[in-house]
């Protein structure tokens, strides 16, 4: 018996290009990735931080979010160089005291919050209102 033909078993490939259209498609990825690497290289050419940064922390000390938070600040002030990064603990208000003040703080990046996302989305929904809401991007997403 014979075996059977294997090409219908292959999968199909496009190839209405030319070897001309994938090596300009491959030289445009090339550009593109080489101008990130170089816009990335460029956003960490700034001096940050230049002073302590804060981590608020809406737990009591010793939870297990302050212990994240202290694991966290080694491992930020090892990559920063020794800069100081002072953890606050600012329980209270089912974590609305905290997460206030990192609110009310200017958007520098020298004030953050170690938190789980519970507390923070369930006191925008329920009254009373807090000075804050995570619906009106009053918080932005740490970002690399």
């Amino acid at each position: 018996m014979p075996l059977p033909n294997p090409e219908p078993l292959l999968p199909c490939v496009h190839t209405a290009g030319t070897p001309m259209t994938a090596i300009r498609t491959m030289a445009a990825t090339l550009l593109l990735a080489v101008s990130s690497i170089s816009a990335a290289l460029a956003q960490t050419t700034v001096d940050f931080p230049s002073r302590p940064v804060k981590l608020l922390v809406p737990f009591a000390a010793g939870g297990p979010t302050d212990v994240v938070a202290r694991i966290l600040a080694d491992l930020l002030q090892a990559r920063w160089s020794g800069q100081s990064v002072v953890i606050e603990n600012r329980p209270g208000a089912g974590t609305i005291v905290a997460t206030a003040a990192v609110a009310k703080s200017p958007a520098d990046g020298y004030t953050m919050l170690v938190a789980t996302i519970a507390p923070v989305m369930a006191a925008t929904w329920l009254p009373p209102f807090p000075p804050f809401t995570a619906r009106s991007g009053t918080f932005s997403p740490l970002t690399s």
